[in-house]
């Protein structure tokens, strides 16, 4: 059987998973007719040169909490693009990438 996902230790999750002070998260959400309905921004910082891989993880959290509400997939929020599928650059920072 194919897994889905793996366990990280805890020394593993201590790993870098961003490198940088600073990690600022964006989205646009868009209508049909390619008019702006909502944009999220969220910059996260660090006193390091890097996020650890537990570190990234939670920020995605904290920006999903907060973005995911805007979508409209079939009349409600999105709870179908589960699977990440990582961190893409844009204008101001990185887009999180979901599959489904």
């Amino acid at each position: 059987a194919q897994q889905e996902h793996e366990e990280l230790s805890a020394s593993e999750l201590k790993e870098p998973g961003f490198w940088g002070s600073t990690m600022t998260l964006k989205n646009v959400w868009r209508d049909r007719s390619g008019v702006v309905v909502g944009k999220t921004k969220k910059t996260f910082k660090t006193s390091k040169n890097y996020f650890t891989i537990k570190q990234v993880a939670a920020n995605i959290v904290k920006f999903e909490i907060k973005d995911r509400t805007k979508s409209s997939w079939f009349g409600g929020v999105d709870a179908h693009h589960i699977f990440f599928e990582g961190l893409h650059p844009n204008q101001d920072g990185y887009s999180v990438s979901w599959g489904s």
